[in-house]
């Protein structure tokens, strides 16, 4: 449980820093199985659709965004004390804010602050949603 806790944690705060899987249409009805053959992909691509980001900033912000899932995957599963995890995460969050940052317009970049904050009160109201039961 702690885990899958962790699991949605690090996805919120590292994908993208704040895209939520919810947004996509095929996941937002619970229906994975109906998605494209690699839902992260679709995800992602629904981001930087909703960043109206160009060809060319889509070209390097995926593997950017694809990295930085795969890396928060690792921390999750990791061995490592909980609030080793936390600061690796984070430190992971800026590293790909940093990189996007250098990609992205200030009207994106802003967009993308407003993205991460919604995907932290949905993490948060998860983990505390958890923790009532």
């Amino acid at each position: 449980m702690k885990s899958k806790k962790w699991l949605v944690a690090a996805l919120g705060v590292a994908m993208l820093g704040g895209a939520s899987l919810t947004s996509h249409p095929v996941l937002a009805e619970g229906k994975p199985e109906a998605a494209a053959k690699d839902p992260l992909k679709e995800a992602l691509s629904a981001v930087a659709d909703d960043l109206k980001m160009t060809p060319a900033q889509r070209a390097e912000a995926l593997p950017i965004l694809e990295d930085t899932v795969k890396e928060a995957k690792g921390i999750v599963g990791s061995a490592t004390a909980p609030l080793e995890k936390r600061d690796k995460l984070m430190a992971l969050r800026k590293s790909s804010h940093d990189k996007l940052a250098s990609i992205l317009t200030p009207p994106q970049l802003d967009e993308l602050e407003v993205k991460r904050d919604v995907i932290r009160q949905q993490v948060q109201a998860a983990l505390w949603g958890q923790r009532g039961r």
